[in-house]
């Protein structure tokens, strides 16, 4: 049996090797293959600090649909596609999140 694709919203903080302002935080989408849940919200994780996201907190976790099309939003396809394709996809929402949000 081949791995799922899993698909996480995330919160986290940007480091210095991130793509977004130091020390800002920002939501995230996060998709990962993997065999079951743990694995994927092990490997969510550990992929995003690799990527310079600090203090990351999995909010919501869940197989997104089977049939790429069915994604309606193409930036969110793209990421989904990417780790179905290269084991990690990640889309960063612009805005920062303000402080005691």
């Amino acid at each position: 049996m081949g791995q799922s694709l899993f698909m996480f919203l995330a919160e986290g903080v940007a480091g210095d090797g991130a793509p977004k302002r130091a020390g800002a935080r920002h939501d995230s989408m996060i998709f990962v293959p993997a065999n079951n849940i743990k694995e994927a919200q092990d490997v969510a994780t550990t992929k995003a600090q690799e990527r310079g996201w600090r203090f990351i907190e999995l909010k919501r976790g869940d197989e997104p649909p089977e049939d790429m099309n069915d994604i309606s939003d193409d930036v969110l396809g793209d990421a989904a596609l990417s780790a179905r394709d290269i084991g990690f996809g990640m889309f960063i929402h612009e805005d920062e999140i303000t402080p005691n949000a």
